[in-house]
């Protein structure tokens, strides 16, 4: 004889059974919401839009396939070949990294308050009747997902919007499920209620990390809009705007710096123009005379107190609120990880051009590099690892690449998050014990009735409320085995019998304990090996050879090295002499930038006039490149080369543009300053910036020394060498120290 149907055939036979109309109302409130949005934001047009006719219709569909990137979709933008740019038909695309969480707020939020209407009007049919509804409403997410997917992909001239419906469908189906069934298994009925306590404790808790996610985050958006309007010189209308908007993403961006992870901006425009910033403690100190990390330590603590204060009111026993605090940082890391913005591009030139010029003129090209972080010497990444320059126009199938990303570092975060999150869910209650507030194993009877040992009553029932019937029990003194209103469940009870001793040990919290405390061990130690594994990268004997190095160089100011000799190198400047510009160890053998006073070359090498305007003392055989603004001359058959970096107008010393520098540099690995100082040169201000760092595309040990000064035109020179750090080669040296004793900024 067949068995009957299992579990989960009768549970999907009930769903499909159900009432499928109220699920269609409360789909109907994040889709219906999203659309009405999309709609007013179509609305919004400026000058440029005008001039691009692109009508409302258009308009309204990118809009809202940008708010269905919130809840999981894509943003992607391709051409065809039809589309010129800078006079060149180009084929590729585009690709949006990152969500704007401001829509995922909006649908969870409309979502919630649907469900939750939904559920007090609707009496429910049996135990598993919410989780039954939730997947119903999920559903018909997807399905709207999907169709308002479909709907978002509009073309131009060319250019096709693509915001993949079907990822659309996966994540607001997995979305819209969970939200749903939180809402309404809330209350400590149905099928939670009915399970063991170790579930019971998993939902809970889960319940209370994301109560708490969200306040800690709102808490966080509040800060830094008001940090960021108050720490602005000027501020438009529509920057406010703009910052509303992407509030949420700033929020979690600005909590995962507030506790320790580091904010990284990197971006990538070919030869254009590469490079890396990066914010954090050590940044934050340079601000307002070091009170911006006073400011970001107190909101990252004033967080992790609320998060504490949350956890300990809604739940009674430790074990709870330790995996209340474990389920809120993987909240967060997801969070942090999807807060983050970027983008990239792919496009290459289509056979046959519709006109002159390029890719490099007009929109997308126009001297990036000029005046930014690739000048002054340094160029874009450090010479030999950056490959030939770009020519402005497009050459028959040639390619362009492009890419920009900022966010926070998520190894850091998950090592920090731990200890905040932790700390706040283990002092919070300490402290409302230690001061008769109760909250927590341990501690006096609260004012809502917990005391040490007794099991929390359900989620959302009254206090003295009866245990559901699986673990009810008659109780002493009261009906039915009930409690008189206002009564606690360890209390005395009327009747006699004493308080009711706590309920036993459950294995379900045991092992539920077990894993949170293996989660917290293997994070935190993943944590700190990725964090040291994502440093500078170098090993004990790079750092005591720059260390020897440093300390080598250091000789005294007075001392006149030969040429070809060990000692050429050019020693660097006291911190004091430096400062008040009395240093003259960069002046050479006297004279100033424009007239040196000559002396005869090495043997070896010859001057260089260049069309530049300059002339330089550089190694015979040595070939000219040019980089942008940047002259190279490079050794044939090495990666050595002596580079002459020309910026015009600039608007900063030669110092704050190598602070400027190092902060990407560092990134590199193996990097470590030997030297970075402010000096003179021949009578005008400079910086000297020596440093080592390891190849990424030959593992060496490179040695670069960079001397930059601005001259009386406005015009900031450097003069950059690189060579080989692991060879000693004392010829080497003579490159740079003759550069510097033979420059002449007006030439022969």
């Amino acid at each position: 004889m067949p068995g009957g149907p299992t579990p989960l055939g009768l549970f999907l036979s009930r769903t499909v059974k159900g009432d499928w109309a109220a699920a269609l109302r409360v789909a109907a409130w994040p889709l219906g919401l999203l659309l009405v949005a999309a709609c007013a934001l179509g609305l919004w047009s400026d000058d440029d839009l005008d001039d691009l006719d692109i009508g409302w219709g258009t308009r309204m569909r990118v809009a809202l396939a940008a708010l269905l990137r919130g809840i999981g979709g894509g943003f992607g933008v391709s051409s065809d070949g039809s589309t010129a740019v800078g006079g060149d038909r180009v084929v590729g695309e585009a690709e949006v990294s990152g969500l704007p969480l401001l829509a995922t707020v909006l649908w969870v939020a409309a979502l919630a308050v649907a469900a939750r209407v939904t559920s007090r009007r609707t009496v429910p049919a049996g135990p598993s009747a919410g989780l039954e509804a939730a997947l119903r409403i999920g559903l018909l997410c997807g399905v709207g997902g999907l169709l308002l997917g479909l709907y978002a992909a509009p073309s131009y001239e060319g250019l096709e919007l693509n915001s993949a419906p079907g990822l659309t469908l996966l994540w607001a189906f997995l979305l819209s499920t969970l939200v749903a069934a939180l809402v309404l298994t809330r209350g400590g009925t149905g099928a939670v209620a009915a399970a063991g306590p170790g579930v019971r404790a998993v939902v809970g808790a889960l319940r209370t990390a994301g109560l708490a996610l969200v306040c800690v985050l709102a808490l966080a958006s509040v800060v830094m809009l008001v940090v960021l309007l108050a720490s602005a010189d000027e501020i438009t209308a529509d920057d406010v705007w703009g910052l509303l908007v992407m509030l949420p993403n700033v929020g979690a961006l600005g909590l995962a710096l507030a506790w320790g992870a580091p904010l990284d901006v990197r971006w990538d425009f070919g030869s254009w123009h590469t490079g890396r910033e990066s914010l954090g403690y050590g940044e934050l100190s340079d601000l307002a005379d070091g009170w911006a990390v006073v400011g970001a330590l107190a909101g990252g603590l004033a967080c992790a107190l609320l998060l504490g204060t949350l956890v300990a009111r809604r739940s009674a026993r430790r074990g709870e609120q330790l995996l209340a605090a474990g389920f809120f940082v993987l909240g967060l890391l997801l969070v942090v990880a999807v807060a983050g913005m970027g983008f990239e591009a792919r496009f290459h030139q289509a056979s046959g051009p519709v006109g002159g010029g390029g890719l490099g003129d007009g929109a997308l090209g126009g001297g990036l590099g000029d005046g930014g972080l690739g000048d002054g010497g340094l160029g874009d990444g450090y010479g030999t690892d950056t490959g030939n320059g770009l020519d402005s126009d497009f050459g028959t199938g040639e390619s362009f690449t492009s890419s920009a990303e900022v966010g926070a570092g998520i190894a850091e975060l998950m090592l920090f998050a731990l200890l905040w999150s932790y700390g706040g869910a283990l002092l919070v209650p300490f402290l409302r014990a230690r001061f008769g507030r109760g909250g927590g194993p341990g501690g006096p009877a609260g004012a809502d009735g917990s005391v040490p040992g007794a099991y929390p009553a359900p989620y959302g029932a009254p206090a003295g409320a009866p245990w559901p019937p699986p673990y009810a029990g008659p109780q002493q003194g009261a009906p039915g085995g009930g409690h008189p209103a206002g009564d606690t469940l360890a209390g005395p009870v009327p009747g006699g019998g004493g308080p009711v001793p706590p309920p036993p040990r459950r294995r379900g919290l045991t092992w539920a304990g077990l894993v949170l405390a293996a989660f917290l061990v293997v994070g935190a130690a993943t944590g700190g090996i990725l964090h040291l594994a994502g440093g500078d990268g170098k090993d004990g004997d790079d750092t005591a050879a720059a260390e020897k190095s440093a300390a080598g160089e250091k000789s005294s100011p007075s001392a006149s090295p030969e040429p070809g000799d060990a000692s050429s190198r050019t020693p660097g400047p006291t911190p004091s002499a430096s400062a008040s510009g009395a240093g003259t160890e960069e002046d050479g053998e006297g004279g100033t930038p424009g007239s040196p006073q000559r002396t005869s070359l090495p043997e070896g090498f010859t001057r260089a006039d260049d069309p530049e305007g300059f002339s330089v003392g550089v190694r015979e055989g040595w070939q000219r490149t040019v980089q942008g603004t940047q002259i190279d001359y490079e050794a044939p058959g090495s990666d050595d080369y002596l580079r002459i970096g020309v910026i015009r107008n600039t608007g900063q010393t030669s110092y704050e543009n190598f602070r400027t520098l190092e902060k990407g540099a560092a990134k590199r690995d193996g990097y470590r300053r030997l030297e970075l100082t402010a000096n003179t040169f021949r009578g005008r201000p400079g910086a000297r910036w020596e440093f080592v760092y390891t190849s990424d595309d030959t593992g060496r040990t490179i040695h670069a020394v960079d001397q930059a000064y601005v001259a009386e035109d406005g015009t900031e020179y450097s003069i950059y060498a690189e060579s080989g750090y692991d060879t000693a080669d004392p010829g080497r040296e003579q490159v740079f120290s003759t550069a510097l004793r033979t420059w002449d900024e007006n030439g022969a």
